[in-house]
Formats: C-alpha cells, sequence, structure tokens
C-alpha cells in the first residue's frame, strides 16, 4: 500500500515546512 506511505511522507513533509521557518527564525 504505497499510497499509505506517501500520504505519512507528504504529511511529515509539511510538517517540516512548517517547522523550518519557526526554528530559522
Amino acid at each position: 500500500k504505497w499510497f499509505v506511505y506517501v500520504a505519512l511522507v507528504t504529511n511529515s513533509l509539511d510538517d517540516i515546512l512548517i517547522l523550518v521557518p519557526l526554528v530559522l527564525i
């Protein structure tokens, strides 16, 4: 079930993209 894995990775990337600006600031 690759689509489940892709969904988890996408959610992780979204979380990282949200956290990165907070860390840089």
